[in-house]
């Protein structure tokens, strides 16, 4: 005996019902899994990121010794000099300490700018509506987050603003779109 098409549609909708209740148990499954096995940081604007990064850097011997190649007392009294002679004063985006620990952490550790002094390339020279304004570029630069595979116990410090472990590079290239510096931090 043929069946009838509300007994059709009878086992379409519980096929529907049981398909929809898998895909949750399912989905419910990841999400525990997820929250389980991999632990966020508290997302951070980047203002406070930085400060809490001074705070750090300067409450901690070890670590200031580490970074700055000075004890936290010389780091205090190194400040100190620029703002009691205003040879430096707080921006509206870097404090005197972050400039100072700017400075410090570049000498410390021989970091250097690796871009020279070069004439006007070409690409600006003959076109005029880049040559009167970027007749001083030498290139461009641009920051992106790369995802990143690391070992469970490191994860944590990974996680990026879209909650998936990346890792934070710096690009810059000229003309000829030749990289001439990459910082990966």
């Amino acid at each position: 005996m043929p069946r009838q098409p509300a007994d059709r549609r009878m086992l379409i909708l519980r096929a529907t019902a049981i398909v929809i209740f898998a895909a949750a148990a399912v989905t419910l499954r990841v999400r525990l899994y997820l929250e389980q096995n991999i632990t966020r940081a508290p997302y951070e604007s980047g203002y406070l990121t930085r400060r809490t990064f001074v705070r750090r850097i300067t409450n901690a011997e070890d670590h200031c010794v580490a970074l700055l190649r000075m004890d936290v007392r010389c780091f205090r009294t190194f400040v100190g000099f620029f703002r009691n002679t205003t040879l430096l004063e707080d921006t509206t985006h870097c404090t005197v300490e972050e400039q100072v620990m700017i400075f410090l952490s570049v000498i410390a550790h021989n970091e250097k700018e690796s871009t020279s002094i070069k004439e006007t390339p070409r690409a600006i020279l003959d076109n005029p509506n880049f040559m009167p304004y970027f007749k001083d570029c030498i290139g461009a630069i641009d920051g992106t987050h790369i995802p990143a595979k690391v070992s469970h116990d490191t994860q944590k410090r990974y996680i990026c603003r879209k909650h998936f472990p990346s890792q934070n590079v710096l690009a810059c290239y000229d003309f000829d779109l030749k990289f001439t510096y990459i910082l990966c931090g």
